[in-house]
């Protein structure tokens, strides 16, 4: 029988790891309140989701022949289809679900940090907070988006392949890694990288034949049927993208380059990498250092990420604070003394939390030479995800607006097709080209712009199909001449830039975002019915808008 000090002294180290993720864990959950939003491009998927739920199928326009894959996170959609089936709100459970799925990655980081890595609670802790308290993880970890989700199979995978490998462990990593395999349409490469790095740290063939057997055989089988659902070799999302070619990957490193002048940290990873490559054992550590690296190297190789916050580098964060806290343990090792590396740990934890609240060390002049979204006015991460924020609140009045003016069968030409998209319930033609499959075919228009719209076709490109809103457009009244003088402004150059005669504006109200932010107008360019006059129609709006304008006042 134990006696009881020796059940004791196990039992302290288990509480204090406890307490110590306990207070770790409680700041992440006060920064994800924070950052609590759901982006437009979520609402793609949940649209999708939607007509899945419906018994529709997995397609975005409905009675649009063949349908278009216009989402890449298979996984995801489908389970958001089981969430709107069970009569949940997907903008609601999706962020909760990436919210779980970023909890259980912290407790998984945490727990291989102190045991495979044979960190100290110190060290742990330190390398714990420099993955939780960074404002990308936190904003990821809402968003209703699968990057939380990606970012945990793909750590789970590597941990289980990183273990001593056994018939239960490669049939883990095996089921793990077909869901990452199917939760981004990217995620085949990262299974096959591991497996890779798996072979690198000298395991058995077997065992990875068997890992790799597991992956291709239901991975396999999804592509057949989806091959023969959308009739591509690809998903759409993919031809959307202009391929590897010098300008994107430069638009990649300047996106790679903004993050780490913004962030800081995450060039403490440079001494990192090199202290685990200048080492002779092929261990756990040099896995995640490949995995750390390649992450980058993805981002820069598809040219950039058009949302804030670094998305396409969350996925990195957990194996980046694995490379931290050996740093910090070899430091302390090197002097004896772990006060050295605690001091700068807690510098370091200091230094990614700041621009979550707005607070920048290198100065906006020299993070603006790295503005990769090209065409656009500098923002700070921080101004670009309030951005996303508010548009997703606009952008939902603009669907609801839609949706009452519109008739069943009427058709719209958009970029913005989230949560416009999912409100309206209309037939989009999609000018970026996601659920479009001819704008996605094209060559480059004009030159790259923001990440995945480099293929972005003018709303007259839809003429020949002849859609019933050709453009539209939100206004906020805040004052008479500053409301009639925006809309006679954009009015005369769309009456510029489209010269149909069969196409003229309207107006109608839509509603307030919040009850304390001003009334908004929807402003579209509606075709007109068959003998109806533009003149009359022109007439009518102007009556419209001088109504608008005496009620307001």
């Amino acid at each position: 029988m134990t006696d009881t000090p020796t059940v004791w002294k196990k039992c302290v180290p288990c509480l204090g790891d406890f307490a110590v993720f306990g207070g770790i864990w409680s700041v992440y959950a006060f920064l994800v309140w924070k950052f609590w939003f759901v982006c437009d491009d979520a609402f793609i998927s949940f649209r999708f989701a939607r007509n899945l739920a419906l018994g529709h199928g997995l397609r975005y326009n409905l009675g649009d022949g063949v349908p278009v894959e216009g989402y890449s996170n298979f996984l995801w959609t489908v389970t958001c289809a089981v969430v709107q089936w069970l009569g949940a709100d997907p903008r609601t459970v999706m962020p909760a679900i990436s919210f779980a799925c970023g909890t259980i990655l912290l407790v998984l980081l945490y727990h291989a940090l102190r045991t495979r890595f044979e960190a100290n609670m110190t060290v742990a802790a330190i390398g714990t907070m420099l993955a939780a308290f960074l404002a990308p993880f936190a904003v990821w970890s809402t968003g209703g988006l699968e990057t939380m989700a990606f970012s945990l199979f793909l750590f789970v995978t590597f941990l289980a392949l990183c273990s001593r490998v056994g018939t239960v462990q490669i049939v883990a990593a095996g089921v793990c890694g077909l869901a990452l395999s199917l939760l981004r349409v990217e995620g085949i490469f990262w299974v096959g990288l591991l497996g890779a790095v798996t072979l690198l740290r000298g395991h058995r063939v077997r065992g990875v034949v068997l890992y790799a057997s597991i992956v291709l055989g239901g991975w396999l089988i999804w592509y057949f049927w989806r091959y023969s659902y959308y009739e591509l070799p690809l998903p759409n999302t993919l031809y959307v993208k202009v391929g590897l070619t010098g300008s994107t990957v430069g638009r990649g490193a300047w996106y790679v380059l903004h993050h780490l002048a913004t962030f800081i940290t995450p060039m403490l990873l440079i001494p990192a990498y090199v202290h685990v490559f200048r080492r002779k054992r092929r261990d756990a550590l040099l896995g995640a250092a490949i995995v750390s690296l390649c992450v980058f190297g993805y981002a820069i190789l598809v040219g950039g990420d058009f949302m804030a916050m670094s998305r396409f580098l969350v996925p990195g964060i957990a194996f980046n604070a694995i490379l931290y806290a050996n740093l910090l343990k070899r430091i302390s090792e090197r002097l004896g003394t772990q006060t050295v590396a605690v001091l700068l740990g807690l510098l370091l934890i200091v230094l990614c939390s700041l621009p979550g609240f707005g607070v920048h060390l290198v100065p906006q002049s020299v993070r603006a030479k790295f503005n990769h979204r090209y065409g656009r006015t500098y923002q700070s991460e921080l101004e670009r995800w309030a951005q996303q924020r508010q548009n997703t609140l606009k952008w939902t009045q603009q669907g609801r607006a839609l949706r009452e003016y519109t008739e069943p069968g009427d058709t719209v030409a958009l970029v913005a097709i989230g949560a416009i998209g999912y409100y309206s319930e209309l037939f989009i033609f999609d000018r970026a080209g996601l659920v479009t499959r001819e704008v996605a075919t094209l060559g480059v228009q004009g030159g790259l712009g923001r990440p995945g719209h480099d293929k972005l076709v003018d709303a007259s490109f839809f003429l020949p199909r002849k859609p019933t809103i050709l453009f539209q457009f939100m206004l906020e009244f805040r004052s008479r001449d500053q409301f009639r003088e925006g809309i006679e402004q954009r009015v005369q150059t769309f009456s510029e830039r489209f010269k149909s005669d069969r196409y003229a504006p309207d107006l109608m109200p839509a509603g307030q975002i919040r009850p304390d932010t001003p009334q908004l107008f929807l402003v579209v360019w509606k075709r007109l019915d068959d003998g109806a006059s533009r003149a009359t129609a022109f007439r009518r709006f102007e009556r419209k808008l001088a109504d608008v304008i005496r009620e307001n006042e």
